[in-house]
């Protein structure tokens, strides 16, 4: 855009408060545009379960108070991240992931397989994934980016 030459304050001053009152929907956009654009990439780094549940939750949310968020909502998702305390887990979910992620078909191995990881379970819980965590910096640059695209459409 040419540069703005002002004859009077008044006109300089309107113009800056049109300009200024405009740059909080701006970031606002471009916080709305770094989140979709984030949902693909947290779904492609989720850790692929046996249902893909995980990563197919992974969606954005703009909550009528405002803002944006982008999560994975299954129950499991925390425990997933964060890792977990020892717990019980059924030894037939344990059953499908070691025949699913381990590719052990035979009935008697899977079940040895399984009780064994249940066990571990048992005794020193889970160790998290980080699979958001390590996201973060790539997408505070798209947030940063799509913020600064924003705001270069802001007629400037």
């Amino acid at each position: 855009m040419a540069e703005e030459k002002f004859v009077h304050e008044w006109a300089f001053l309107d113009t800056f408060r049109e300009r200024e009152g405009r740059r909080p929907a701006k970031i606002h956009d471009g916080i709305r545009r770094a989140v979709l654009a984030g949902v693909p990439i947290v779904s492609e780094a989720a850790p692929l379960g046996v249902t893909g549940n995980l990563r197919a939750s992974a969606h954005a949310e703009f909550p009528h108070t405002g803002g944006a968020q982008l999560v994975c909502d299954v129950p499991y998702a925390a425990m997933v991240e964060v890792g977990s305390r020892p717990h019980y887990v059924p030894l037939q979910v344990l059953r499908r992931w070691v025949q699913f992620k381990l590719g052990i078909e035979d009935e008697a191995k899977s079940y040895g397989v399984a009780k064994a990881i249940q066990a571990k379970i048992l005794r020193e819980g889970t160790r998290p994934t980080w699979f958001m965590k390590r996201l973060l910096p790539k997408l505070a640059k798209i947030m940063a980016d799509e913020i600064k695209h924003a705001m270069d459409d802001d007629g400037r």
